[in-house]
């Protein structure tokens, strides 16, 4: 059989484009290090909360241990829970128990919160092979503990929860007291107010005046709608100070969050891009 010099040439040509993509698409989806997602969340009582990465489905677990420098703890060991993954990537999932994390003086970091609040935006990770990198992880604030008070009577009940399909959250509270609203308190709410739409009864909380009359039985419906379109994991609480014509003081609590990991397409090419370009 006689091969032709054109089908040679053709099959050489055919093989160098293949080389060609190859080597492209690896070098489009290849990840050095892991890109950490960008935090900007509250930690309360529980003293726990959760940090993702992503990194190439083919390679195992390089993290070790943590550090935050801006608190001098000791070296934490952590444990990864992996979430999911396709083709290319994987989604990973680290749990930070306060409890486990030591400060310098050898105090838990969860105890120290009985005293005072903590802001960590920087993270050190030492890796397998004995090297540490940093890593900006946003704005966490750990919370100083508090204790709830014990009312007589309740100002309010909860009555229920609502979750649309359209990033919209609803949790409707029950007045069980004539009360006002006195005032509203968020760490966050002047950072993220154009990433969340949040409302009171229908009216933005932008519009809001206190203090806010509500009377007896009267509904309190809050809602937040995420508009967010990007890498960062958000978790927060509004605040709503009341109180009734006696003096009695409460607040209602309400969590906004954009729930990153039911995100469509997280480990998509363009979500891991725009990782790599935020520098993360």
């Amino acid at each position: 059989m006689v091969i032709k010099k054109k089908n040679v040439i053709h099959a050489i040509i055919l093989i160098f484009i293949t080389w060609c993509g190859n080597i492209i698409y690896y070098v489009n989806t290849e990840i050095d290090k892991p890109l950490f997602l960008k935090n900007y969340k509250e930690v309360s009582d529980n003293g726990m909360f959760q940090l993702y990465n992503i990194d190439n489905s083919y390679k195992s677990n390089e993290m070790l241990y943590v550090i935050f420098p801006e608190i001098q703890s000791k070296p934490a060991y952590i444990t990864n829970n992996e979430n999911f993954s396709n083709n290319h990537y994987r989604l990973n999932n680290f749990n930070i128990d306060l409890r486990n994390i030591k400060t310098q003086n050898n105090e838990m970091l969860y105890d120290e919160l009985k005293d005072k609040s903590f802001v960590i935006t920087k993270m050190i990770y030492g890796d397998i092979y004995g090297e540490e990198h940093e890593v900006d992880l946003g704005e966490i604030h750990l919370l100083k503990r508090k204790e709830e008070k014990k009312h007589q009577y309740d100002l309010y009940k909860r009555v229920g929860t609502q979750s649309t399909s359209d990033k919209k959250r609803g949790v409707l509270f029950r007045a069980w007291d004539n009360i006002s609203i006195d005032k509203v308190e968020s760490n966050f709410y002047d950072q993220i107010k154009n990433k969340f739409e949040i409302s009171i009864n229908n009216v933005p909380l932008d519009e809001i005046k206190v203090p806010l009359k509500i009377n007896r039985y009267d509904d309190i419906y809050v809602e937040s709608t995420d508009n967010t379109n990007e890498t960062h994991d958000y978790s927060f609480e509004i605040k709503l100070n009341i109180s009734d014509p006696e003096g009695s003081m409460d607040c209602i609590k309400f969590n906004v969050g954009n729930q990153i990991l039911y995100k469509d397409k997280i480990l998509s090419s363009k979500f891991i891009k725009q990782l790599k370009n935020e520098g993360v």
